[in-house]
């Protein structure tokens, strides 16, 4: 499975949200107004063997409300950053770290206040 769906599971298995009513995989619908997108950002070469891979991923918070959109960012944080030896979907998680705290991106064109994470993961 892509990290992002994996990841998606482990936020609505930790009651951050329900997968296709405000979690979204790959691209942001014009609603709801209040969602969670995670998009697949890359990361880094497979080890030598092949074993290990190190994606990446950005999680973008949106809601009509700055103070609610950062309380979800900053639950989303709490729940993945230091995750470490997690098996999720079936994948081993060796470790899961936010690169960066929560940036604030401005607003929609609908007024909606939009809110962002990357992290870096290690998975076998």
């Amino acid at each position: 499975m892509s990290v992002i769906n994996d990841i998606a599971i482990y936020l609505q298995a930790n009651g951050i949200g329900t997968i296709g009513t405000d979690i979204f995989l790959g691209y942001q619908p014009e609603s709801p107004n209040n969602s969670i997108t995670l998009y697949e950002t890359g990361g880094y070469a497979l080890d030598l063997a092949g074993f290990l891979r190190y994606p990446t991923l950005q999680i973008m918070v949106r809601n009509t409300s700055y103070s609610a959109a950062r309380t979800k960012i900053d639950s989303i944080i709490a729940l993945m950053h230091r995750t470490v030896n997690t098996t999720i979907n079936s994948t081993r998680y060796c470790s899961i770290y936010t690169t960066s705290d929560a940036t604030s991106l401005g607003k929609d064109d609908q007024n909606r206040s939009l809110l962002s994470v990357n992290f870096e993961l290690t998975r076998s």
